[in-house]
């Protein structure tokens, strides 16, 4: 399993084909979200897959991070779990009920392996 390290977290797809990214303590902005989609994309070779996002550490997004998310997380998410604590849970506020109610299936955990369950829900094939 391939390992990647980014601006603001680091990046894998597990045996299951569950992208996982765990924020490392960088805000987000335009440019590390279009280098996360980058590495996203070679490691799915181009492909969707359902992505936990582990945020406990991130400690923001910019505007652009935001409207970037939102406008390409269709394109590589088949559906979305973010394991948060609650201070994580704060900064993202109703983002993730948006999401789920607007674009693709989108759930807020406290732990990761109910996130991996609901993710499996999502898994194709």
């Amino acid at each position: 399993m391939e390992h990647r390290t980014t601006k603001t977290g680091r990046i894998w797809v597990d045996d299951e084909g569950i992208i996982h990214i765990v924020a490392t303590g960088a805000a987000s902005t335009a440019d590390s979200t279009a280098e996360t989609l980058g590495v996203m994309r070679e490691l799915t070779a181009g492909g969707k897959a359902p992505i936990l996002f582990d945020v406990r550490q991130w400690p923001s997004g910019d505007a652009a991070f935001w409207s970037l998310f939102v406008n390409t997380i269709e394109s590589v998410c088949l559906a979305g779990a973010a394991v948060v604590d609650s201070q994580a849970a704060n900064r993202l506020g109703a983002f993730p009920s948006a999401i789920d109610s607007m674009l693709v299936p989108f759930r807020v955990f406290s732990d990761d392996d109910e996130a991996l369950a609901f993710l499996r829900t999502h898994l194709s094939g």
